[in-house]
């Protein structure tokens, strides 16, 4: 027998195939479940909005600071400086790390300048200069480190050395820094002999390093940047400085029969000869033009570089330049 037509209606609205006026149980969930997901993504896309603003707010602080201790040399920024503030957003104490090999290889290159080497230098390598809220700091890298403690632990022939090359002509000064360590003691009693008989007192200058920096510091690598052999000539500085005292060469002195006259601490007078120095390098053209003909341009602004990079850890404190008086 056939259905009738209000059997018909009952079972196509048992099994929710026409609508009654009001949604069902399921039809509602799928409206609210929408309404959800469309909430969500509202606020995910808002927030991601957000997000991305304070990046670039954020990334154009870090560049303001950065800017104020480094200018790059060209409209842009090396992609190095670039990244570093493109991710400064990370930083929860907001501080900016430079890699040293980078930093120097940027400088080096020509990349980017210090603006006030003077000013800054001081504070970069010990805490980081702080600029409206950032603080620009040098990241000690392994490459840097292994370069460091390789220079000062593993044993260096130095270039044969003539008393003569070392001495100031004009002031009779023997500056130690150039003296091997196991050289010491014997160039210090053949310098006696030989001044002694020119003049009635004589000088000798000494470079320390500060106690609290040990070799496994990373600062190390900071303190021993300027006495490192240099990529364009040959630096024969040797790493007295950084393993002997100043009281080992008074006893040395001692030994030798001299008398102490005076000992002084030079550290400031010579850092802002070293500044001055460096600043008639990069502006007077014919030093700059002399210098670029030895050794190029690579050469002369590593030269430039390490003068105040020096005078930098003589004024923070790293380093500390001695001048020994002595009598015969």
């Amino acid at each position: 027998m056939g259905m009738s037509r209000l059997d018909t209606f009952l079972y196509l609205h048992s099994q929710a195939i026409i609508p009654t006026g009001r949604p069902s149980l399921s039809n509602r969930s799928l409206l609210f479940l929408s309404l959800c997901l469309l909430l969500c993504g509202f606020a995910l896309s808002t927030c991601a909005l957000r997000s991305r603003r304070r990046g670039i707010r954020v990334g154009y602080e870090s560049l303001q600071a950065l800017q104020s201790v480094v200018v790059p040399s060209q409209s842009r920024w090396p992609a190095s400086f670039a990244a570093l503030a493109s991710t400064a957003h990370r930083s929860p104490d907001k501080t900016l790390w430079i890699p040293l090999t980078t930093f120097l290889d940027d400088l080096l290159r020509g990349a980017v300048e210090l603006r006030h080497p003077a000013r800054d230098l001081p504070f970069l390598v010990r805490t980081g200069v702080l600029i409206n809220g950032w603080r620009v700091r040098i990241y000690v890298d392994l490459a840097s480190r292994r370069k460091s403690a390789l220079w000062v632990s593993v044993p260096r022939i130095f270039p044969r050395f003539q008393l003569k090359s070392l001495l100031d002509v004009e002031q009779y000064l023997l500056d130690l820094d150039f003296v091997p360590p196991a050289k010491l003691s014997s160039t210090i009693r053949h310098y006696l002999r030989t001044a002694s008989s020119i003049q009635h007192t004589v000088s000798l200058l000494l470079t320390t390093k500060d106690p609290s920096v040990s070799f496994l510091d990373p600062a190390f690598a900071l303190v021993a940047l300027p006495f490192l052999p240099r990529r364009s000539s040959l630096n024969t500085r040797t790493t007295t400085a950084f393993v002997t005292s100043l009281s080992t060469i008074l006893g040395l002195l001692s030994d030798a029969a001299a008398t102490v006259v005076s000992v002084e601490n030079t550290s400031t007078s010579y850092a802002d000869a070293l500044f001055r120095a460096s600043e008639t390098m990069k502006n007077e053209p014919p030093v700059r033009t002399s210098f670029v003909k030895q050794r190029g341009t690579e050469g002369w602004r590593e030269e430039c570089l390490c003068g105040q990079w020096e005078a930098a850890l003589l004024q923070a404190g790293l380093l500390t330049k001695w001048r020994i008086t002595v009598r015969k």
